[in-house]
């Protein structure tokens, strides 16, 4: 049996910083109903993807058959944070709670309903070097 939640009003009103769904808009349904089973969309945290490669071959013959190419990609390379709900990994994790970055913290569903706040990412420079003969 499937025990779907009442929509008190609109999930997506009265919103807080990086909320993304209100949990104070559900409710229990009356015994022997059910609530809704389709949800307005709400939207989550937006991805925003810096990556950029930069390469160059060089032929070190006169007939182009030996060649050496350079490749430098670099991933996130404006260093921008994703907001995210769950940690990651714990290297690339950054909690900030009232303004105030935390290593560590408890997280609490019943107070964090719907909130992301945590931040992902990290700037990634790979070098390569490739010789064809």
């Amino acid at each position: 049996m499937s025990l779907q939640p009442v929509l008190k009003r609109d999930p997506r009103t009265g919103l807080g910083s990086h909320q993304y769904i209100n949990g104070a808009c559900f409710g229990l349904p009356d015994i022997g109903t059910n609530g809704q089973y389709i949800f307005p969309y709400a939207q989550g945290p937006t991805y925003f993807n810096t990556d950029l490669t930069a390469g160059k071959t060089f032929s070190l013959s006169s007939d182009g058959v030996r060649n050496l190419r350079f490749r430098i990609p670099a991933f996130n390379f404006l260093n921008h944070g994703l907001n995210s709900f769950g940690t990651g990994y714990a290297s690339q994790t950054t909690l900030s709670l009232n303004g105030t970055s935390v290593s560590s913290a408890a997280y609490s569903p019943s107070s964090g309903f719907g909130f992301a706040p945590y931040k992902l990412g990290r700037r990634l420079l790979e070098v390569s070097a490739n010789f064809s003969f």
